[in-house]
């Protein structure tokens, strides 16, 4: 097994890293063909050895199936309506939540895959919910129009709604908890504060630019600091406790960043157009537009609609084409000195990022099924190389 070693030699220099210089450390060990079919554009959610996973089918439209790991079959399936759905199942204490792109909420028993409850839209123009959270017993949502509401989780009972203003755009990033209060990222490049018991706006800051309007464009909580994707900035961070903005980064070749994670002090995102992975300081010294730490170019044809970037037992997965590469920072805890690469080979291309269950990894395939398999042995290496 072979490794390539990054050093950061000089603290605030960007360190470049090219996909083919990784060692290819052989194929991930995968469990035998399944036939489990997965065409859902995010990672399954897995609780207690169960992945729940969003399907489409033409003939039956969109649903929710349940499948044990262990024995890798389909407990169950239950349609949800809709063509597609454009968020990720919310497994919540023993009920799973989720939306379909007709504006639905369903709430759906994890042991059986009975509706507990369903909330449809009244209107006769069906609105499509990309932007859903679940905190505690609320489930807190945004529709493409730009409505926004908040319900019981247990009986599906509206809580409060503000209705859509023209000024406010479009929402297609999940909003995030903090506090207690609702801060959903509009399009229009602004935060809306919210009160979680009455749906009172508490406040509202713009920072400039275009806001998340795409797939894969989240905002990422880490304390009080919120990532927010951007379509015109990279990433921004914006300081919530201080209501100001802490930093923007946008390195020279990024246009759109998407899909953050944090590991220790540094926020991973990647590129919406180059596909190129980004590594930059979380709490940048002094800098109001800092320099990413690590620069990671993916090869040519695998750099364009890459999946979600997954962080698990402190090591950061990345997949990208047929491969997957697994980055490991050193140490794990604050800004690390080096990274560990190493990259596997998978049986087809990814479509999704990694959902992760102890030492087993499942992920949507562009042949829609879903792979199951074992991750890698993290041992030391027979050989790497440094750079």
């Amino acid at each position: 097994m072979n490794e390539l070693v990054v050093s950061l030699r000089r603290q605030g220099h960007t360190i470049g890293v090219r996909a083919e210089d990784v060692p290819d450390c052989g194929p991930l060990e995968i469990v035998p063909d399944t036939s489990l079919w997965h065409d859902g554009q995010y990672a399954p959610e897995i609780v207690d050895g169960i992945a729940f996973c969003s399907v489409s089918d033409n003939a039956e439209g969109s649903m929710v199936s349940a499948v044990d790991l262990a024995i890798r079959t389909v407990k169950w399936q239950t349609p949800t309506g809709g063509d597609w759905m454009g968020i990720f199942p919310n497994p919540v204490g023993d009920i799973v939540i989720t939306a379909t792109d007709e504006g639905s909420v369903y709430c759906i028993r994890q042991s059986d895959g009975e509706i507990l409850w369903l909330r449809e839209q009244t209107s006769l123009q069906h609105d499509p919910i990309y932007s859903l959270a679940v905190n505690g017993s609320r489930v807190v949502f945004g529709t493409y129009g730009g409505d926004l509401s908040c319900l019981d989780a247990a009986t599906g009972k509206h809580i409060w709604k503000v209705s859509h203003t023209e000024e406010l755009g479009r929402i297609k990033a999940n909003p995030v908890v903090w506090r207690d209060s609702a801060i959903f990222c509009m399009w229009q490049a602004s935060l809306l504060c919210l009160d979680m018991k009455n749906g009172q706006q508490r406040w509202r800051i713009e920072y400039g630019g275009v806001g998340p309007g795409d797939d894969h464009m989240n905002p990422l909580l880490a304390d009080d600091l919120l990532l927010i994707p951007s379509y015109s900035e990279g990433m921004c961070a914006m300081d919530l406790a201080g209501r100001q903005l802490a930093w923007v980064s946008k390195p020279d070749l990024c246009v759109c960043g998407r899909t953050p994670v944090a590991l220790g002090g540094v926020l991973y995102y990647r590129d919406d157009h180059s596909g190129i992975l980004y590594g930059t300081p979380l709490r940048p010294s002094n800098a109001l537009s800092p320099k990413p730490l690590l620069v990671f170019q993916f090869d040519s044809g695998d750099a364009l609609e890459d999946p979600d970037l997954t962080v698990h037992r402190n090591r950061l997965y990345c997949p990208s084409g047929q491969w997957l590469y697994v980055i490991e920072p050193r140490p794990a805890e604050g800004i690390p000195t080096e990274y560990h690469i190493r990259k596997y080979s998978a049986p087809g291309r990814f479509a999704t990022g990694l959902a992760h269950d102890g030492d087993l990894f499942c992920a949507g395939m562009t042949t829609y099924k879903l792979l199951i398999g074992r991750l890698p042995d993290p041992s030391a290496p027979e050989d790497s190389r440094s750079r």
